[in-house]
């Protein structure tokens, strides 16, 4: 026999496969931005477009002078994206955690993750310093990032179990 059966449902998801944009073109999205306020990152695919939002513009007013004593021509558009892209990559790790309690090294990787596939040119320009002055400027940027993902946690739920609250955990 055939049977014959109808879906309604009231809301519904398509998911779909796009395809995945050169690591050059993410970098560009994220150092050089459309307009400012849009990180595009595949083409006008939801998934994986995000904006620069209010407390990414904010934060990056706050801390863009501790940023210019490493690279003088960052500009506050340019960290926004920074921190626009670094709050995107965050959220995508720890949003699976909701409700839950992760361990401080589990949080802190993927603080260390997030900082290194959003600040491109600034990381890039770190290593071109003095060691000393690059594991400063390296240390600046961790604190600050941590500091931005204990409030993105907090929002989202996520509590960490702590074990040197002042101080980011490096992955070995």
């Amino acid at each position: 026999g055939l049977e014959v059966s109808f879906f309604f449902p009231n809301n519904w998801l398509l998911f779909y496969a796009t395809p995945v944009r050169e690591d050059e073109h993410v970098k560009h999205s994220i150092e050089k931005g459309a307009d400012g306020l849009a990180i595009d990152i595949n083409n006008g695919h939801m998934s994986a477009s995000y904006t620069v939002e209010h407390c990414d513009e904010e934060l990056a007013r706050r801390v863009r002078e501790d940023f210019a004593k490493y690279d003088a021509g960052i500009t506050t558009k340019r960290l926004s994206r920074y921190w626009a892209a670094f709050r995107n990559s965050v959220e995508v790790y720890i949003i699976r955690h909701a409700g839950e309690k992760i361990d401080q090294r589990l949080f802190d990787l993927i603080v260390h993750i997030s900082l290194h596939s959003s600040f491109f040119s600034f990381t890039e320009r770190l290593l071109g310093l003095a060691e000393v002055r690059s594991e400063a400027g390296a240390r600046m940027m961790a604190y600050i990032g941590q500091g931005y993902a204990k409030a993105l946690a907090k929002r989202l739920g996520v509590r960490v179990l702590w074990h040197m609250p002042a101080a980011l955990m490096q992955p070995n």
